[in-house]
Formats: structure tokens, sequence, C-alpha cells
């Protein structure tokens, strides 16, 4: 998903295409991935249990007061803006509250990052038919995916209720 993100900052267009209009990009990408994977691995044998270490011995009001100021930080140099930096807030607070709910964050963070990507494709999907939901039936992978998808809801939905 991160990855997904850089590209579109960088004005590309993730998805299959991109392996045939930018093969040697794709390379790059790979052996980049491959190295910065390799060095990360030996770095992490030698340094990660004293950083580990250093960072857990430091106060607690310390280590959240430094984690806070890198996202104020960070945020409002993104877009130079007070608003994003509101936004951020606003973000965080729903998080801890979802947090507190036992709401699992992962999923929607995943959301939040591909949903405008998936939101863009399903558009072009209804253009291509004329707004016929009937596109997404035609192949038989699609029919699947839509099929174990809507199993797993189901599935999901009914081990709720059988929760106390």
């Amino acid at each position: 998903a991160i990855l997904i993100g850089a590209l579109m900052m960088w004005g590309l267009q993730p998805g299959p295409t991109l392996v045939q209009q930018q093969p040697m990009l794709m390379c790059d990408f790979a052996t980049i991935s491959l190295l910065a994977t390799v060095l990360s691995f030996m770095v992490s044998l030698v340094r990660a249990q004293t950083v580990a270490k250093a960072i857990l011995q430091l106060p607690t009001h310390i280590l959240y007061s430094s984690i806070i100021l890198f996202c104020f930080v960070g945020t409002y140099a993104l877009g130079n803006s007070f608003f994003d930096v509101g936004i951020m807030l606003a973000c965080g607070v729903l998080g801890f509250v979802l947090k507190m709910k036992s709401y699992p964050l992962g999923p929607i963070v995943v959301g939040l990052i591909l949903g405008g990507i998936m939101e863009s494709n399903f558009k072009r999907a209804l253009l291509v038919s004329d707004g016929s939901f009937f596109i997404f039936l035609k192949t038989p992978i699609s029919f699947i995916l839509l099929a174990v998808s809507a199993l797993s809801v189901i599935f999901q939905g009914r081990m709720i209720r059988r929760m106390p």
C-alpha cells in the first residue's frame, strides 16, 4: 500500500500496465528492495537489541512526547497547513476511540489507502459497461472473488452474533 501511494505521488499509475510501460523501473524496484532487505537484516542482527534497550529505557513521557512531536512536524511539513495537523489530531482521536472499543485498525488504514484506487477503477468499470453491474459477473474470476467476499462477510456476521 505504501509503494502504491509512492508511485501515485510520482505520477505513475500502479497496476499491471506499469510493468509493461516501465520495465526498467520495476527491475530497479526489485533490485533496491532485495538490497534493502539484505542490508536491513544485517543491521538488525547487529543493532536491534541495543537500540530496543535504549528506547525502552527512556522515560515514557519523553518517548511519547517525541513521537507526538514527530507526528506534528511531519504532518505540517507535508502540506504546510495547520488544517492537516487538525485532520491528524482528529484521526488520532478516532483511532484511540476505535482501539478502546477493540476495533481492528489495520483494515481501516488499508481501506483509506486503497479506497481511492478502488473507487476510480469501479467508476471506470461502470463507464465501460454503460452503468451495468453485471460486468462484475462476466468473468469467472470476478464472480468467484465476489462470492468469496460475500461469504466472508456473512461468515463474519454469524461469528459476531455467536459471541457473548
